[in-house]
């Protein structure tokens, strides 16, 4: 069984740079918790 999850969120541009860092370190947490993959 295939589960996926998503998210949207509203980032304004001004904070694109910070939302990407956060963004990879929230992946390499997620993938330590058992996630297959992050993109």
């Amino acid at each position: 069984m295939r589960h996926i999850d998503g998210f949207v969120l509203p980032v304004p541009k001004k904070n694109l740079k910070a939302y990407f860092t956060m963004a990879q370190k929230a992946g390499k947490i997620l993938r330590e918790h058992g996630a297959l993959e992050y993109r």
